[in-house]
């Protein structure tokens, strides 16, 4: 099962968002979403190929208005940092080690009507299996 998948079905399942989140990048018709960021690498690997890997994610939201898009994204924060790696299902290749939220929102545009987009950048340490 696709990590990025599941992460956003989790995300999804926060009772109160004001929108679902999809995979993928801020369009005209997905303004929350989840996509995968720079900086992901391996953190070790033994002799039996086995890996510890620190994948890199961001949450972005176009909101439009200000203070708004923000509390969202602090919500999925919270939720992140509390969730249980074991709560988040996965296909066997993989276990999740730890999920790490601990960035603020960031403000990445404002434009003239007041609309923004915020991102907020998080962490999951995965050990994957050896093939």
């Amino acid at each position: 099962m696709d990590l990025l998948q599941q992460l956003g079905r989790k995300i999804n399942s926060i009772p109160d968002l004001k929108q679902k989140i999809s995979g993928g990048f801020i369009d005209n018709d997905h303004n929350f979403v989840i996509h995968d960021d720079m900086g992901s690498r391996v953190i070790d690997e033994d002799m039996s190929g086995m890996q510890i890997i620190s994948m890199v994610y961001q949450v972005t939201l176009r909101g439009a208005k200000y203070g708004e898009a923000p509390q969202e994204l602090n919500k999925v924060g919270a939720f992140l940092n509390q969730l249980e790696p074991q709560d988040v299902q996965t296909d066997g290749s993989y276990n999740i080690e730890e999920i790490d939220a601990a960035q603020q929102p960031i403000a990445h545009e404002i434009d003239e009507t007041g609309t923004g987009i915020y991102f907020m950048t998080f962490t999951v340490q995965i050990e994957k299996m050896r093939r």
